[in-house]
This record gives C-alpha cells, sequence and structure tokens, in this order.
C-alpha cells in the first residue's frame, strides 16, 4: 500500500531541498513545511497516474508506459497499488459520497477551523455549529448558496432576505464602531500630548503672556482705582481744613 509519502523520503527532501536553502528552527514551521511536501506528492502522483494509466489496458501494460523522470520499479509499486481491489473499493466508496453532496461551502480552500477562529478573533465570542453553517454555505451578499442549503437550514425564503439585510446592516454598524474606535484613540492621543506639553511647560516655569486687551484692561482698572484713592485724600484734606478755619477740634 501507498497511503502516504514514506518518512524516510519527506526527511530527505527537507535536508537536501528545504534546509539547504532556508533556516527552520522550530517544529511548527517544519510540521508545515513536511505537510505541504505530503499535499504535493499526493496531487503529483494523482496527476501522473490519470496522464499514464490507461484503464482499458493490463496491470503489466500500464507498467511499461511509466514516465520517464521515475523509476519502472516505483511506477510498478503505484500502478499495482491503484489497481488492487482493496483501492478499488476505497475508491468506489469515497466517489459514491462525493456524489451525494449537493450542497457546496462558500470557503474554497480554507478549513471550517480557521474560519472559526478568525472569526471569534475578530468578534470575541464563540460560534456555534448553526452559526458556522451560515458563514460557510453563503455567499458575499447573504444569501445561500443553493435552495437545499437555505432548506436544510430551515429559513424561509422570506426570512432570509430579511436576514441578509440584517447582516449588511451589521457589517456596515461594525465598520461604524470600528471607525469611531479609532478616532477616539486618536483624541486621547492628543490630548495626552498637549498634557505633556502643559507639564513640559509648567516644569520651565513658564506661563502664558496676557494678550493686549488683557493688558488694557489691568492698566485702566489701575489708573480708575488710583484716581478714587487721590480724589477721597483731597476730600479729607478739605474737611480737615474747614474744621479747622472753624475752630472745631
Amino acid at each position: 500500500m501507498i497511503p502516504s509519502i514514506c518518512v524516510d523520503c519527506l526527511t530527505r527532501c527537507f535536508i537536501w531541498f528545504v534546509k539547504a536553502n532556508f533556516v527552520v528552527n522550530d517544529v511548527e514551521h517544519k510540521q508545515y513545511i513536511l505537510g505541504s511536501l505530503g499535499k504535493k506528492w499526493k496531487d503529483k502522483r494523482c496527476r501522473l497516474f490519470d496522464k499514464f494509466h490507461n484503464w482499458e489496458q493490463s496491470v503489466e501494460e500500464n507498467i511499461q508506459n511509466y514516465p520517464p523522470h521515475i523509476p519502472q520499479y516505483h511506477w510498478a509499486i503505484f500502478v499495482r497499488y491503484k489497481r488492487s481491489a482493496k483501492t478499488m473499493e476505497i475508491a468506489n466508496k469515497n466517489a459514491a459520497n462525493r456524489a451525494k453532496l449537493v450542497i457546496p461551502h462558500s470557503l474554497v480552500s480554507k478549513t471550517l477551523a480557521r474560519k472559526r477562529n478568525e472569526l471569534e478573533v475578530m468578534h470575541g465570542w464563540e460560534f456555534s455549529r448553526a452559526e458556522m453553517y451560515q458563514v460557510s454555505h453563503k455567499k458575499p451578499d447573504g444569501s445561500f448558496v443553493n435552495e437545499e442549503a437555505r432548506e436544510l437550514h430551515g429559513i424561509p425564503a422570506g426570512l432570509a432576505a430579511v436576514l441578509a439585510g440584517l447582516t449588511k446592516a451589521f457589517q456596515a454598524l461594525q465598520e461604524e464602531m470600528k471607525w469611531l474606535k479609532e478616532k477616539r484613540e486618536n483624541d486621547v492621543e492628543e490630548l495626552a500630548i498637549l498634557c505633556r506639553e502643559n507639564v513640559e511647560l509648567r516644569s520651565l516655569n513658564m506661563t502664558w503672556a496676557p494678550s493686549a486687551d488683557e493688558a488694557s484692561l489691568t492698566d485702566i482698572k489701575s489708573e480708575t482705582e488710583l484716581e478714587d484713592n487721590q480724589n477721597e485724600y483731597q476730600g479729607r484734606r478739605n474737611s480737615a481744613k474747614v474744621c479747622a478755619d472753624a475752630g472745631i477740634n
């Protein structure tokens, strides 16, 4: 059987092609690279089988028609594995299961787990299976991918249109809240800058100089008070003189 690429081949490919050109020190990136190599190897052997194999010919005839860049004994192992009874049974079962899939999803190559994680990080709450069904079976405009998906979810057509409108309104509200949050953060930063500048001015014993109008008002007030004091003093002197002339002690 050839269920997956062998570990020795993966190790050799990683050492010869990856480590010779890139620096990979952590386990997470190494696992991603090895998984990518395994997927590419699987897709490549499927393309080679479709191109060089003929179902109307026998196993031995197909072994003779091997790709030029692959050794014949490797190709013989692969052809015998693909033509074995157990492999054919599994392939027919998988084909029958794929034929039952009449409701496509809208996530393209992204897995449901990745999409759920992105939504939970974005919105801050956990998404249920029912909510993820809507996310993975709806178009960008908010409608379901087909009538079967809508019926399976159990939403009438009229209500689905209403929910689509609410979804758009909710998205617009989220954008507005995001803009307000950014604006508030900018205002807080500006206020912090002003406060910091004020503290710096106070530390240097600097004060704001009064304007020309404020200086003029101060001068007028001082002159008026001086004139009132002079008039009061002169009045007291006149009263004292009158009393002295009249002989009043």
